[in-house]
């Protein structure tokens, strides 16, 4: 079950959806909100703590219902904008009741550990959406030059499409030409979204080799650029195999071409090397110790 289908079928039980398809995609949803939370809050207790408070939402509300054309990037952008707000919705909750403590004792109660690693994430996210503004896509659009204007526009669709303020079909139909086929005009939209989900990345693994970034904030980047359905890990795994190949290239030897480069004309070309090869010490005492018999 893809992350898509699971987040369409997840909600209160309804006459169309069965339990046992219900149960796995709460299941599948609720495995990657721990993996979102995990990523940005760096302590686990406190990170499944919040993805429960998540599931709980989605559950509840639904939301599937309401974004049925979302698909696997959508979705993901849309989980991880749900674990931003639970984070930052329990840092006013906790607020809150120390104010309310507070008003009864004179000194500060200690903060709960788990309170502290949600409050250090909840710092860590808004940090990186100012990154991802202010730096990021700032680089990302440099790097296009005369292109700068048509990657302006790829993101504000890329921000509308996951936003949900704008459906896929009506993308479609705002993007397609007279000439062209729902297929083509949506393969075309689809290239631009993945092109513009790629540079982001890109510029975001730069940004981050170019800085000690930690872990918590790192995992913060990956959300805040999944809100805009840019995959960071996958996106640094085809690098790495790009970069691979490249090295593979780069180090591999020239191959000798004779012959017109054949493997016939490299033997020819070898043995005709060797019959114009020198005699070596050992065969020329040989021919010397022949001659004297004779």
């Amino acid at each position: 079950m893809t992350l898509a289908d699971a987040f369409r079928l997840v909600g209160p039980p309804r006459g169309d959806v069965h339990d046992a398809e219900r149960a796995e995609a709460i299941r599948v949803l609720d495995a990657e909100v721990r993996r979102i939370a995990r990523r940005i809050v760096g302590n686990a207790d406190a990170a499944d703590d919040v993805a429960s408070d998540v599931t709980i939402r989605l559950v509840a509300a639904a939301p599937g219902t309401r974004h049925a054309d979302f698909n696997d990037a959508q979705t993901r952008g849309f989980l991880a904008r749900t674990v931003r707000n639970a984070l930052i919705d329990g840092v006013r909750a906790t607020g809150t009741r120390r104010r309310t403590e507070r008003a009864f004792v004179e000194q500060r109660p200690p903060r709960p550990r788990a309170h502290g690693f949600i409050a250090e994430a909840a710092d860590a996210v808004a940090w990186a959406e100012r990154c991802v503004d202010a730096t990021i896509i700032p680089a990302a659009a440099a790097a296009m030059r005369s292109r700068r204007a048509e990657f302006e526009r790829d993101l504000e669709l890329l921000r509308a499409l996951h936003a949900g303020l704008l459906s896929m079909d009506e993308a479609v139909a705002a993007e397609r030409k007279p000439d062209d086929t729902e297929k083509r005009a949506r393969g075309r939209l689809h290239t631009r979204c993945s092109r513009t989900r790629a540079r982001l990345g890109v510029q975001a693994l730069k940004y981050m080799a170019a800085h000690a970034i930690d872990p918590v904030r790192a995992g913060a980047i990956e959300v805040a650029l999944a809100e805009l359905g840019a995959d960071l890990p996958r996106i640094a795994a085809s690098l790495a195999r790009v970069r691979a190949r490249r090295e593979v290239t780069v180090s591999a030897p020239p191959a000798v071409s004779s012959g017109g480069g054949t493997a016939s004309g490299v033997a020819a070309e070898s043995a005709r090397r060797g019959r114009n090869a020198p005699l070596t010490a050992p065969e020329t005492d040989r021919n010397e110790r022949d001659r004297g018999a004779r």
